[in-house]
């Protein structure tokens, strides 16, 4: 049975049920199949300083607290600046009436008010507002009693503008005040919440709602990452110092940056050996901190770090290249990384004290170029490494001699060239017809001349003429350059400075820049 018993005190539907029915099964689907229960999502994307931000329920408030915060510090400048006028004028005619007789005396000598103002002002030495005040002023304000009310209204103003200076001069005052004004608001208009909120996206691409533009991603050795516009940074020349870029904490360092897109998937690799994939537009875009925990954002394991980061722009590839600092190097179906979820998906077996060293996309086709720390440089075919299933653990790419490492490793493309950059920031571009082609698991041949001024190599990378390069140290200096501002010299050569790095810094990573259709770095 169904009775609607809704009168002027509110809406009541009855519903009586059969004695074997369940009335939590009722309920589900009253709220599941009509109007009882509504849900609607909620995107906070607001402008934030005039760009488009999407913003967290904490995010969101303290930019109100900002906004209140500004609010009261200017009407207490307002206040402030009233009360000081008029405890001038106060100030002025407790003045005036102390010394009345000379008051009217030089008044009623003056031709005209001009006349009177100026003698004021010249005689007696008051301002001009006080002048003016003296002349508005009527008769029956110099009697004692009026005397009294002046030196109390005086004696407030004093007050109120040491209370205004305290406000403006101290930021815990200011935020009193604010907290004071919130508890009036609440005590007057408070009730009890009619919604919940929950953490769900339903039908609502943020695609559709978030402007796309390429952005610079930088994750630190602590695992925060953080995004800015590529726009930010400028063209500089060679052997610039670079500018402020993605500050880290203290104590931490920068280690990897990528050049992608609002709307394409970061790929993130692990220490072990598995892949996540996470939006451009959800890594946050502080204007100060540090970013936010990869931990955060996807579901690493104890123990777990990422060591990787990739633009998921695949370019036509077929297959995925990953490199290990050892040297273990594996071919996987690039149709591995597809439809990955929060959870990661397992792409690589990695050995204990082993990491990722690089990861590139390859049309199966290709010559892949590795780089050492050393120095020492391997161009071997793709086919050498035959395609293996995610749980594999890969074979030997190269030979590393003397606690040598893996640090760079790019796909050779016609017309291209490879940049060799160190940590101290010399580098060079080589053609990569100056390298031959050897087997798999060979020591390869001397890339760059490095020495205790260049410090080791942090890495190689594909280049073409028109491309660009962004350079990252670890203590976040950045430097964006056209390639050509980098010498072309022969593989033995040590290069020239491309980053001025200070003293204790060095270079991190660096992503590049392309305008082509072919794969970027």
């Amino acid at each position: 049975d169904l009775r609607d018993e809704s009168d002027r005190r509110g809406i009541r539907v009855v519903m009586e049920l059969a004695r074997d029915a369940n009335d939590e099964v009722i309920m589900r689907q009253l709220f599941r199949r009509t109007q009882l229960q509504t849900t609607f999502g909620v995107i906070n994307l607001a402008l934030v300083d005039g760009r488009p931000l999407e913003l967290s329920m904490m995010a969101m408030l303290g930019l109100f607290l900002d906004y209140r915060r500004e609010v009261v510090r200017r009407r207490t400048v307002f206040r402030l600046r009233k009360a000081e006028e008029r405890a001038h004028i106060v100030e002025g005619l407790i003045r005036a009436i102390d010394i009345i007789d000379d008051v009217i005396a030089l008044i009623r000598a003056s031709k005209d008010p001009q006349e009177a103002r100026a003698g004021l002002v010249g005689t007696l030495d008051f301002s001009e507002a006080q002048a003016q005040a003296i002349l508005d002023m009527r008769l029956q304000r110099l009697t004692n009693l009026e005397k009294n009310k002046l030196e109390e209204e005086f004696a407030q103003l004093l007050a109120d503008i040491e209370k205004y200076r305290s406000i403006l001069g101290n930021p815990a005052t200011l935020d009193m005040v604010v907290r004071e004004e919130l508890a009036e608001i609440r005590s007057g208009f408070a009730d009890d919440r009619r919604t919940t909120i929950v953490d769900a996206v339903d039908e609502v691409s943020l695609e559709d709602l978030i402007p796309e533009e390429e952005i610079v991603v930088v994750l630190s050795r602590d695992g925060y990452l953080r995004r800015m516009p590529l726009e930010q940074y400028r063209l500089q020349g060679r052997g610039g110092k670079g500018v402020k870029g993605a500050t880290p904490k203290v104590g931490d360092e920068a280690a990897i940056i990528s050049v992608s897109s609002t709307h394409r998937d970061i790929y993130l690799f692990t220490t072990k050996g598995r892949v996540f994939a996470v939006k451009g537009h959800a890594i946050p875009e502080p204007r100060t901190g540090k970013g936010r925990l990869a931990s955060q954002l996807i579901s690493l394991e104890n123990g777990e770090s990422v060591v990787g980061m990739k633009d998921s722009h695949l370019h036509g590839a077929k297959f995925v290249f990953f490199i290990t600092a050892r040297g273990v190097a594996k071919r996987l179906p690039a149709e591995e990384l597809e439809n990955l979820t929060r959870a990661g998906r397992r792409v690589l077996t990695v050995d204990e004290g082993d990491e990722i060293a690089r990861v590139r996309f390859s049309s199966g086709n290709d010559d892949i170029f590795i780089v050492t720390a050393k120095g020492q440089a391997l161009r071997v075919s793709e086919s050498e490494f035959r395609p293996m299933g995610r749980q594999a653990r890969g074979v030997r790419g190269i030979r590393l001699m003397g606690g040598d490492l893996v640090v760079g490793c790019d796909i050779v493309k016609p017309g291209h060239q490879v940049l060799l950059v160190s940590e101290r920031g010399v580098g060079k571009r080589t053609c990569y017809d100056e390298f031959m082609p050897h087997h798999r698991a060979s020591g390869g041949c001397r890339a760059m001349k490095i020495s205790p001024k260049t410090g080791k190599i942090v890495g190689s990378w594909g280049l073409m003429p028109d491309d660009q390069i962004i350079v990252m140290t670890n203590r976040g200096r950045v430097i964006r350059l056209d390639v050509d501002e980098i010498s072309i010299l022969g593989r033995t050569a040590t290069g020239y400075r491309v980053i001025k790095v200070a003293e204790g810094d060095e270079v991190a990573d660096i992503s590049v820049i392309r305008t082509s259709e072919e794969e970027g770095e």
